[in-house]
Protein backbone atom coordinates (compact mmCIF):
# COMPACT_ATOMS: atom_id res chain seq x y z
CA UNK A 1 0.00 0.00 0.00
CA UNK A 2 1.85 3.07 -0.89
CA UNK A 3 1.45 6.29 1.02
CA UNK A 4 -0.41 9.53 -0.74
CA UNK A 5 2.31 12.52 -0.82
CA UNK A 6 2.29 14.43 2.62
CA UNK A 7 0.42 17.62 1.97
CA UNK A 8 -2.46 15.82 0.19
CA UNK A 9 -5.31 16.18 2.83
CA UNK A 10 -3.50 19.28 4.89
CA UNK A 11 -6.05 21.96 4.07
CA UNK A 12 -9.13 19.70 5.79
CA UNK A 13 -6.60 18.34 8.78
CA UNK A 14 -5.11 22.27 9.14
CA UNK A 15 -8.61 24.07 9.25
CA UNK A 16 -9.91 21.46 11.94
CA UNK A 17 -6.55 21.00 14.09
CA UNK A 18 -6.11 24.52 14.74
CA UNK A 19 -10.16 24.91 15.23
CA UNK A 20 -9.54 22.09 17.91
CA UNK A 21 -6.11 23.22 19.48
CA UNK A 22 -5.75 26.55 18.95
CA UNK A 23 -2.36 26.12 18.83
CA UNK A 24 -0.45 25.34 15.22
CA UNK A 25 2.73 23.84 16.99
CA UNK A 26 0.64 21.08 18.44
CA UNK A 27 -1.56 20.98 15.16
CA UNK A 28 2.24 20.34 13.53
CA UNK A 29 2.98 17.69 15.92
CA UNK A 30 0.19 15.57 15.10
CA UNK A 31 0.45 16.37 11.39
CA UNK A 32 4.13 14.87 11.43
CA UNK A 33 3.11 11.80 13.32
CA UNK A 34 2.05 9.74 10.64
CA UNK A 35 4.92 10.59 7.86
CA UNK A 36 8.08 8.01 7.74
CA UNK A 37 11.13 9.03 9.97
CA UNK A 38 13.25 10.78 7.50
CA UNK A 39 10.03 13.35 6.28
CA UNK A 40 10.16 14.14 10.78
CA UNK A 41 13.37 14.80 11.14
CA UNK A 42 13.96 17.51 7.61
CA UNK A 43 10.75 18.84 8.61
CA UNK A 44 10.90 19.21 12.54
CA UNK A 45 13.76 22.16 12.38
CA UNK A 46 10.99 24.06 10.09
CA UNK A 47 8.94 27.12 11.15
CA UNK A 48 5.85 27.43 9.32
CA UNK A 49 2.40 27.22 8.80
CA UNK A 50 0.63 24.27 7.97
CA UNK A 51 -0.07 24.72 4.87
CA UNK A 52 3.74 26.15 4.00
CA UNK A 53 4.75 22.54 6.06
CA UNK A 54 2.49 20.60 3.42
CA UNK A 55 4.25 22.14 0.37
CA UNK A 56 7.93 21.09 2.06
CA UNK A 57 6.95 18.08 2.78
CA UNK A 58 5.14 16.99 -0.53
CA UNK A 59 8.86 18.92 -2.24
CA UNK A 60 10.47 16.63 -0.36
CA UNK A 61 8.32 13.78 -1.12
CA UNK A 62 9.02 14.30 -4.93
CA UNK A 63 12.62 15.03 -4.87
CA UNK A 64 13.75 12.05 -2.88
CA UNK A 65 11.67 10.34 -5.36
CA UNK A 66 11.31 7.65 -2.56
CA UNK A 67 8.60 4.62 -2.52
CA UNK A 68 6.94 5.23 0.89
CA UNK A 69 5.27 1.60 1.36
CA UNK A 70 4.08 1.11 4.30
CA UNK A 71 3.81 -2.88 3.93
CA UNK A 72 3.77 -5.61 1.43
CA UNK A 73 1.85 -8.33 1.17
CA UNK A 74 2.70 -11.65 -1.14
CA UNK A 75 -0.65 -12.98 -2.01
CA UNK A 76 1.31 -16.10 -3.55
CA UNK A 77 3.17 -18.99 -1.53
CA UNK A 78 7.02 -19.98 -3.48
CA UNK A 79 5.45 -22.67 -5.27
CA UNK A 80 8.38 -24.65 -5.34
CA UNK A 81 7.42 -24.68 -1.89
CA UNK A 82 3.81 -25.56 -1.75
CA UNK A 83 4.35 -28.70 -4.15
CA UNK A 84 7.13 -30.31 -1.33
CA UNK A 85 4.79 -29.57 1.07
CA UNK A 86 1.78 -31.44 -1.23
CA UNK A 87 4.32 -34.30 -1.79
CA UNK A 88 5.20 -34.91 1.97
CA UNK A 89 1.44 -34.48 2.91
CA UNK A 90 0.75 -37.56 0.16
CA UNK A 91 3.45 -39.64 1.58
CA UNK A 92 2.32 -39.30 4.78
CA UNK A 93 -1.11 -40.04 3.90
CA UNK A 94 -0.17 -43.67 2.21
CA UNK A 95 2.06 -44.29 5.42
CA UNK A 96 -1.02 -43.99 7.61
CA UNK A 97 -2.98 -45.63 5.23
CA UNK A 98 -0.57 -48.90 4.74
CA UNK A 99 -0.30 -48.58 8.87
CA UNK A 100 -3.61 -49.12 9.36
CA UNK A 101 -4.23 -52.08 6.64
CA UNK A 102 -1.30 -53.91 7.85
CA UNK A 103 -2.30 -53.58 11.36
CA UNK A 104 -5.80 -54.88 10.93
CA UNK A 105 -4.86 -57.83 8.72
CA UNK A 106 -2.15 -58.87 11.41
CA UNK A 107 -4.35 -57.62 14.36
CA UNK A 108 -7.40 -59.78 13.57
CA UNK A 109 -8.23 -62.86 16.08
CA UNK A 110 -8.99 -66.07 14.07
CA UNK A 111 -12.03 -67.77 15.16
CA UNK A 112 -11.16 -71.21 16.79
CA UNK A 113 -12.23 -74.30 15.57
CA UNK A 114 -14.51 -75.87 17.27
CA UNK A 115 -14.79 -79.39 19.50
CA UNK A 116 -16.75 -81.44 18.27
CA UNK A 117 -19.78 -81.80 19.97
CA UNK A 118 -21.21 -84.04 22.60
CA UNK A 119 -22.93 -86.62 20.41
CA UNK A 120 -20.15 -86.83 18.20
CA UNK A 121 -17.82 -87.40 20.84
CA UNK A 122 -20.13 -90.24 22.37
CA UNK A 123 -20.65 -91.48 18.53
CA UNK A 124 -16.97 -91.63 18.04
CA UNK A 125 -16.32 -93.67 21.35
CA UNK A 126 -18.84 -96.00 20.25
CA UNK A 127 -16.86 -96.44 16.91
CA UNK A 128 -13.74 -97.46 19.12
CA UNK A 129 -14.78 -99.24 21.40
CA UNK A 130 -16.77 -101.57 18.31
CA UNK A 131 -12.71 -101.91 17.01
CA UNK A 132 -11.77 -103.44 19.98
CA UNK A 133 -12.03 -106.78 21.18
CA UNK A 134 -12.56 -107.63 24.92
Amino acid sequence: MSITPPGHNTNNFSEVAIRIFKDEVLSQTLWLQPLPANLQQLLSVCKASLDEFAQIADKIYEVSGCNLTIARVESKPDQVEMDAIKAELADLKNMVKKLSVSQYSHGRIKPRKRSPTTSKRTADKNVESKRLCW
